[in-house]
Order: C-alpha cells, then sequence, then structure tokens
C-alpha cells in the first residue's frame, strides 16, 4: 500500500518523540527526499564535514538487519535540506554546530569521529542523545546533535525504504470487525444524539 509524504511525517515525527522542526517538515513536503544513489559528490559541505555526517547518521540509524542511514542517502539528503532548505541564520548555526561537534571529539578522543571505532562513535551520540532529552538540552536552542538526527530520522523514514519496508502502513489503524455482538464491544451500552 502506497505512503504519502505526510503520513511519512507524521511517523518520523513519533521517532522525534512529537516534534519536527519547520524547515525539516517544509523540505520534505518540497520534495526533498534520500537519493541512495552510490557516489555521493558533497556540494555544500566540505569533504571532513561530509563524512562526518555520513558516520554520525549511520551512529544514528545504522545498517542491521535493515538498511541503514548511508545505504538510503541519507547524508545527501541532509546536506540538500541544509544548504537549500534552511534560511541562513539555520544554515550557519548548524555548520557552526558541526564545527563544534568535530572540534570536541578531536579534543576529546584525539581524532576524527569518522576515525573511532563504532563503539566509541555510539558512546559520543548517546552523551549527546541524553543530553537534549535532559532539561538543560531541552532548555537549549536546539543543538546541533539534534538536528543531524532529526534528519537522519526524516530522511530515513521519509524514503521509499524506510516508509515501506520499515513501518507497517495502515489506512486505518484499527481493528475492524464486522460482525460482533454489541454486548462484545466496549460496555455494551450504547447512546445517540438525535
Amino acid at each position: 500500500m502506497a505512503i504519502n509524504r505526510r503520513e511519512a511525517i507524521k511517523k518520523a515525527t513519533y521517532f522525534m518523540g512529537g516534534t519536527l522542526s519547520a524547515p525539516a517538515i517544509l523540505g520534505v513536503l518540497n520534495g526533498c527526499a534520500p537519493d541512495p544513489k552510490p557516489g555521493w559528490t558533497p556540494t555544500f559541505f566540505d569533504n571532513e564535514q561530509a563524512l562526518t555526517i555520513q558516520e554520525l547518521a549511520e551512529t544514528i540509524y545504522p545498517a542491521t538487519d535493515t538498511l541503514g542511514a548511508k545505504d538510503l542517502g541519507v547524508p545527501r539528503f541532509i546536506e540538500e535540506m541544509v544548504s537549500t532548505v534552511y534560511d541562513e541564520e539555520a544554515r550557519n548555526k548548524f555548520v557552526q554546530g558541526l564545527a563544534a561537534f568535530m572540534e570536541e571529539v578531536v579534543d576529546k578522543e584525539g581524532k576524527s569521529f569518522r576515525k573511532l571505532e563504532a563503539a566509541q562513535k555510539l558512546a559520543i551520540a548517546k552523551e549527546k542523545n541524553d543530553y537534549i532529552n535532559s532539561p538543560e538540552g531541552q532548555a537549549s536552542d536546539g543543538p546541533f546533535f539534534w538536528s543531524v538526527k532529526e534528519l537522519t530520522l526524516l530522511g530515513f523514514f521519509t524514503s521509499e525504504y524506510g516508509a515501506t519496508r520499515v513501518m507497517q502502513y495502515e489506512l486505518v489503524p484499527a481493528v475492524w470487525e464486522p460482525c460482533k455482538p454489541l454486548s462484545e464491544t466496549g460496555t455494551g451500552v450504547t447512546w445517540a444524539t438525535s
């Protein structure tokens, strides 16, 4: 069964705890979608930024028994969203957050995020995720990690694969039982308005 972008956004919002930013929703409604073609050549991010985004997206949604963020072209989607949908202020904030993240990882771990072992990447992502879910993180002005997580999940779940093969689409999310005695439904009490 086909799933439309609005339904995919609703599902992605669920995974983000009920919120998505306006630019993210606008971007998807205007046609931004992950492109799983191999051979992404970044046009907005420099090479190190692109590799960091790629590894961070894959850490947030890794390939397991399903495809991962890299397989579906989510890093390319993130670049497209940041470079063409975000306004200048949001774009600058994202790039500054990315630079601060990259510098923080090098200062703490002694090497770039993309060169860390998977367990180290996961520990950093967990730490950042814990922060955005803490009272301090909730009160802050949209930390960089929140934006990357939002774009990763949005890109993944609005892709054809994510929307149709990972999520289960139900046109009406309820069980329809047409021939059931009224006494077996609800409390068995009926009412009418006219």
